[in-house]
């Protein structure tokens, strides 16, 4: 009974000891400089309507594909807010501070809007290849319809690949931070310019 005791006191001791596994989480850091864009805003207002993201993107896990394209998930590493929620809120800071548009309304229906926006993210993910070579890698489907002209105005995938020096995850989220703004930028120059 007595080295009963001792054993579970001991258990209970190194239960005390150990360490579970710490959660982290990360940003994506996707804040509007000021940028000069040629061409002419959009007359109107615009309302985003549906921002989704394929399979396992849609959730708050980190996604790395391996060099069998295999997808997986960090284990304890998770974004803040999920890609999609960052995407809207973005793109209604981008949309706004660029004056592309006159104003984004609120996605609930009820609003009267000249333009409305969808957008798909496809890709975003940390991605090994065959060599080796780690990548930052995003993939963002934009759709515009022009409610007015009853028109689609801009149908397109824009997508942004970049190199980077280890698998080091705070890397890679200032990486894809980076590549999301110039996306963006990206969608802002396509609709400023050759839409308008």
């Amino acid at each position: 009974m007595k080295l009963l005791n001792i054993f579970l006191i001991s258990l209970f001791l190194f239960s005390c000891t150990t360490k579970l596994p710490q959660d982290y989480f990360y940003n994506l850091d996707v804040s509007y400089k000021e940028k000069l864009f040629y061409g002419q805003p959009l007359t109107g207002n615009v309302e985003i309507k549906d921002i989704t993201a394929n399979g396992l993107l849609s959730g708050q896990a980190i996604v790395f594909v391996d060099k069998k394209g295999e997808y997986s998930t960090y284990k304890h590493a998770y974004w803040e807010k999920t890609p999609e929620v960052v995407l809207e809120e973005k793109l209604k800071e981008f949309l706004l501070k660029s004056a592309t548009v006159e104003d984004v309304v609120s996605g609930n229906g009820d609003n009267i809007s000249d333009y409305d926006i969808f957008a798909q993210i496809e890709n975003l993910e940390q991605k090994e290849v065959e060599t080796g070579q780690i990548y930052g890698y995003v993939k963002i489907k934009f759709s515009v319809f022009d409610k007015n002209k009853k028109k689609m105005i801009l149908l397109d995938r824009y997508e942004s690949k970049k190199e980077l020096p280890s698998e080091n995850i705070d890397i890679f989220v200032s990486s894809v931070s980076s590549e999301i703004k110039e996306i963006l930028n990206n969608l802002i120059e396509d609709l400023r310019g050759r839409l308008s």
